[in-house]
């Protein structure tokens, strides 16, 4: 069968200096479908290997990195009507097309110009070597030596990153003078400084940034006999998250470029695999957990009683949610800030933005769904991962 991922070598594409046919070294992510032939048997294994999506991938549905200086090279000799009867149009699937164009809208993404150049080119390859014809339709093209301009949100996180490192620079630096003025016989001269409560608001304030002592904060035994009956629960949130993010990283695992796709297709049958294809049920937990430790905190604080009356219900209601509300939303800000400007930035290669280029259109567009958590009330759109544009913020918004 044809490979699933047939990538031409993106670097010397782009290295390479362009011909006359070409003013620019471009390469091109392309999305195939093969189109149906009942007469051939390579058509009926495709057909019936893709028919069992549970465990299988499309084999009629093919990502193509295209190095388009070849193609014009190879129907250079060719006649005009010849070309055109190699072209088969766009593909069939048109939400995924538009998917596309919703999040790949750079100049160098030139859909148009050779559409029907790289349709007609892999037609030819494809029809000499497996007898079958394919629709196409580009994803996105990268030219030589253009860069990704910054813009003003680029400078803002880049500011903000900047004055987050300071913020912690200077407020560490300010702990150890406080711990250097400590006279030379105090057992807070060593590590226990760090451990203790400080004396003033201001000093606590000042020091809020400290590595160090939220290093020790973040690490000390629970000091309360109710947390310690609690201790068993982070076994339960150490395995759920760990589910979590060992799930998520799969799924990234089986979406990228594979030269061997049956190693996941045979894993897929193992029995271990169900706990993953069935991550939906395991995020049940983290409800159960939800619910019984609001239940012992209403109980313990007796926040309301039999004699409180609806307005302060309404109140209490919404300072535990106001409460948890702005706990997670300064880290998921930060996440939807990175997400949308540095990630694109930290790789590159012919399935780079097919991975992240989404993440970065709609953390710039649809981030509001997130900042409100409502992202899993509003799916309408073509691909879920426009409302839930940051890996877990579906898991935050439960």
């Amino acid at each position: 069968m044809p490979p699933l991922h047939q990538l031409d070598d993106y670097d010397l594409c782009l290295q390479q200096r362009p011909s006359q046919l070409l003013a620019h070294s471009t390469y091109c992510l392309v999305y195939v479908e093969l189109r149906p032939n009942g007469s051939s048997e390579l058509w009926q294994q495709i057909e019936r290997v893709s028919r069992d999506a549970k465990h299988h991938y499309r084999h009629d549905h093919l990502f193509v990195g295209v190095c388009v200086e070849r193609c014009k090279r190879l129907l250079h000799t060719l006649a005009r009507f010849q070309i055109q009867q190699l072209y088969e149009g766009k593909v069939e699937d048109q939400e995924l097309s538009s998917h596309y164009a919703k999040v790949h809208r750079r100049l160098s993404d030139e859909r148009l110009h050779y559409d029907h150049l790289i349709n007609s080119c892999l037609n030819k390859e494809l029809g000499s070597k497996y007898q079958l014809r394919l629709r196409s339709s580009i994803e996105y093209c990268e030219r030589a030596n253009e860069p990704l301009e910054h813009d003003a949100l680029d400078v803002t996180v880049y500011a903000l990153l900047a004055l987050l490192l300071l913020l912690t620079i200077v407020s560490s630096s300010y702990d150890f003078s406080l711990k250097r003025r400590q006279p030379l016989t105090s057992a807070a001269r060593g590590s226990l400084f760090y451990q203790q409560a400080l004396k003033t608001r201001a000093q606590q304030f000042l020091c809020c940034f400290s590595l160090c002592r939220n290093y020790y904060r973040l690490i000390r035994p629970p000091s309360s006999d109710f947390s310690r009956d609690l201790r068993f629960f982070d076994a339960f949130r150490v395995i759920g998250v760990f589910v979590v993010i060992l799930g998520h990283t799969l799924m990234i695992f089986m979406t990228l470029q594979l030269q061997n796709p049956e190693f996941f297709e045979l894993y897929l049958y193992r029995f271990e695999t169900s706990l993953f294809q069935n991550g939906n049920a395991v995020i049940q937990i983290f409800f159960v957990m939800s619910a019984f430790l609001l239940y012992v905190n209403f109980t313990e604080r007796e926040w309301i009683n039999n004699s409180s009356s609806v307005f302060s219900c309404i109140g209490v209601y919404f300072r535990v949610f106001f409460n948890r509300y702005f706990r997670l939303l300064p880290s998921l800000v930060l996440l939807i800030l990175f997400n949308g400007s540095v990630l694109t930035r930290l790789g590159d290669g012919p399935f780079w933005r097919h991975l992240t280029e989404a993440e970065r259109t709609f953390c710039r567009e649809t981030w509001w769904k997130n900042v409100f958590f409502v992202n899993n009330y509003m799916l309408q759109e073509s691909v879920v991962r426009s409302a839930n544009l940051v890996y877990g913020s579906r898991y935050a918004a439960l």
